[in-house]
């Protein structure tokens, strides 16, 4: 083990494990003999597995004393009454339980069996291994990798790692380190110990500054607010910079999107609901067929086959009313929905299936959140929906049409297979071609029209457009369980009519699934600022200047984080840091993830809403407006074949140079700062109230004395006046 604490930097371990471990390589012989047999350890009672080292007896036994009558503990924290206590009156305590155990004549029971066999403990391992088996049934297995890469991956989220990470080699790095430190001794001993291992982690969290590595987002935050106060380093200035190697606004602290979990807020604010006795027969009814198969019964130690059976008896009974559209998302190379579907893939499982009808059924987080698995389920159920549907509709009067990952969705009616040339797509959504299928069957003279579906992205999208083409059609949209409401698209545009132009693009811009949400923005705010009359109107147009998107989403996004501000939305973080401070209640700094983020990575964000809000706006389209991702927010990853969004431009740094100077200097008392080896006169800024010198009237840097007749001639001004 001591390779590893010195590759990871646990420089107490390493220190003194290793000297530990010297020590006892070279005890004498006896020494070792009286080891061996055991003479080493300690029992409070009589046993066989209760035996410990002194220095645990001693700690236990004040811990154990001090709870006890007339123990310290809960008493006082004066170190002088904990002195006595612990020279003197713990041998009370203990006097008065030999006294007590004499008196009831009890006895130390003999400690023959280990607590581990408890029955209590072998339950809780036995429930903790269970826990373990499955984690491990989710993740890839090592043994058997999907591909014969020989690149690093992560089991548990299945990416492949960057060239930079060398977790890999631990324990040579450590070794190294191990001899390069042991060799000096003892000059060494003192010396600092820090990781040379590199994870994945550390690839997100470090920032390079020329040769610096600058630490995490707290420490650049607090690091930054000491400089400002104590060195001529304005706030404004430092607000325009993230402070962080990912904006936290809108990535969490391991780079992530942030993903929007409450986006039914949004649709509970708008709909209007309504019972299915009151509203029509429907003449076409269109399936959500990836969220259908998140809320069917899955059948544990089932096969494919008895999932994909319960799956077509759905559509069956469903076929009884109408026309049913089956629509699946359709999983294309390097697209924007790449973040989400790792995110959801990654947070419960990675492993890769190959799936037959008979194959056993795993897991149904595994199935359906690794996209791998999921493309492999859906081609089976279209195969078989197909086939089915031929004599389903052999003496039925209604269709099935169902579109998967080809362009042209297959229709099935009175037995004969055709493909439906008038539905052909490129979109990848499911939740788009929905949209496209409704607005075609609308056109087609439907009088009732049921989505089934529980996406906030597709209520929205069938708001929008049912305003938009001024349909007068029954549009209902129906939840996938029978406990779920359904919602009257057409009164919910009636009622809203007033933001309804608004709300996709208000959708987009607070975070969908290819756009992060501002961290503590809701869409509640988003529904709030609709109603206060801020529009959104250019977003999504792509014959707009993009200047003039990026200013009516900061307007918009500025409303949301309560700031009137206009300029920019770094002046917007600003005005919001300046606030929090300024609230009576506040007693620290507010958490970086709070304020808005910098006007470089917001124009990002803004870039990928856009490009989003311009798919949405061509949903009724048969293909997608000819945009590049690689334009609009978004990179592209090689070794894992993603797309990945970007956080700040090439050229932008995340944080000010000053971030990577010595915060403090250790100068002696003697003449502080007189030299070039104090670290703040070497890089010219100030002393603060946390170097050495205190930045008192003794440090000889000349940045201080200058900054200090500064603050001083400022004070006689005031005075004057």
């Amino acid at each position: 083990m001591l390779p590893y604490f010195f590759a990871a930097g646990h420089i107490n371990y390493a220190r003194y494990g290793l000297y530990y471990y010297r020590s006892m390589q070279n005890l004498p012989a006896q020494v070792q003999d009286s080891f061996m047999r055991g003479e080493h350890v300690m029992r409070h009672n009589p046993g066989l597995w209760n035996g410990i080292w002194s220095d645990m007896f001693i700690e236990s036994t004040f811990m154990r004393y001090g709870h006890e009558d007339g123990g310290i503990i809960g008493i006082t924290l004066k170190p002088s009454a904990l002195k006595k206590w612990a020279l003197s009156l713990h041998l009370c305590t203990r006097l008065k339980g030999d006294v007590l155990d004499m008196v009831e004549r009890t006895t130390n029971k003999n400690v023959i069996r280990h607590k581990e066999e408890e029955e209590g403990r072998i339950t809780a391992d036995g429930a903790d291994r269970e826990k373990i088996r499955l984690k491990l049934q989710a993740c890839i297995d090592p043994f058997n990798p999907p591909c014969d890469s020989t690149e690093l991956i992560n089991i548990s989220t299945g990416r492949i790692s960057p060239q930079s990470v060398n977790v890999d080699n631990s324990l040579l790095i450590g070794q190294k380190q191990m001899h390069d430190y042991e060799a000096n001794w003892p000059a060494s001993f003192s010396n600092t110990i820090s990781s040379k291992v590199k994870t994945m982690s550390h690839t997100v969290k470090e920032i390079s500054i020329g040769t610096n590595i600058v630490p995490d987002p707290e420490t650049i935050y607090s690091r930054m607010m000491i400089l400002a106060s104590e060195r001529d380093i304005a706030v404004k200035d430092v607000m325009n910079y993230e402070l962080s190697a990912a904006p936290t606004s809108i990535f969490d602290e391991n780079g992530n999107m942030r993903i929007p979990k409450a986006k039914c807020v949004l649709r509970k604010k708008l709909q209007v609901e309504v019972s299915n006795r009151c509203t029509m027969n429907p003449n076409v009814i269109i399936l959500d067929g990836c969220a259908i198969m998140w809320a069917l019964h899955w059948p544990v130690n089932g096969t494919v086959n008895d999932f994909i059976s319960g799956f077509l008896d759905y559509v069956y009974n469903r076929l009884q009313q109408s026309d049913v559209f089956v629509v699946f998302d359709r999983y294309y190379e390097y697209s924007i929905k790449s973040t989400t579907r790792s995110f959801r893939s990654t947070s419960v499982a990675s492993r890769r299936h190959i799936l037959t009808e008979q194959t056993p059924l795993p897991s149904q987080h595994v199935v359906l959140s690794v996209t791998q698995n999921k493309k492999q389920l859906i081609s089976i159920i279209c195969e078989r929906l197909i086939a089915n549907a031929m004599k389903w509709t052999m003496h039925s009067g209604h269709r099935v049409v169902v579109t998967g990952e080809a362009e042209t969705p297959t229709m099935v009616c009175q037995g004969t297979i055709s493909q439906l040339d008038a539905l052909t797509t490129t979109h990848e959504e499911a939740d788009v071609i929905m949209v496209h299928q409704m607005a075609h069957a609308a056109s087609e003279g439907a009088a009732a029209i049921t989505i089934v579906s529980d996406d906030t992205d597709v209520f929205v999208l069938l708001m929008h457009f049912y305003m938009t083409l001024s349909l007068t059609c029954q549009v209902v949209m129906e939840g996938t369980s029978p406990k779920r409401t359904s919602t009257d698209i057409g009164a919910c545009s009636l009622k809203h009519s007033n933001i309804a132009p608004h709300i996709m693009a208000a959708h987009a811009l607070s975070g969908c699934d290819t756009v992060a949400h501002f961290c503590n923005v809701g869409k509640g705010i988003v529904f709030k600022v609709l109603s206060n009359g801020y529009e959104l109107s250019k977003l999504g147009v792509i014959e707009e200047d993009f200047d003039e998107v990026l200013n009516e989403a900061t307007s918009f996004i500025g409303a949301c984080y309560g700031s009137k501000c206009q300029k920019s939305m770094s002046d917007i973080r600003f005005d919001i840091w300046t606030k929090k401070m300024g609230n009576r209640k506040a007693t620290t700094a507010p958490k970086l993830r709070s304020l808005p983020p910098t006007t470089e990575a917001f124009a990002e964000h803004v870039k990928r809403a856009h490009f989003q809000m311009s798919i949405w706006r061509a949903a009724i389209q048969p293909n997608p407006p000819p945009l590049d991702p690689l334009s609009n927010g978004w990179w592209r990853d090689e070794r894992n074949e993603t797309l990945m969004p970007i956080m700040l431009p090439r050229n932008v740094l995340p944080v000010p140079e000053s971030a990577s100077k010595p915060i403090r200097c250790v100068c002696a008392p003697n003449h502080p700062c007189s030299t070039a080896r104090c670290g703040c006169k070497a890089n010219r800024p100030s002393c603060t109230t946390f170097c050495a010198c205190k930045a008192d009237s003794k440090c000889e840097n000349e940045a201080t004395r200058t900054s200090d007749s500064d603050s001083d001639s400022e004070d006689d001004d005031d005075s004057e006046d």
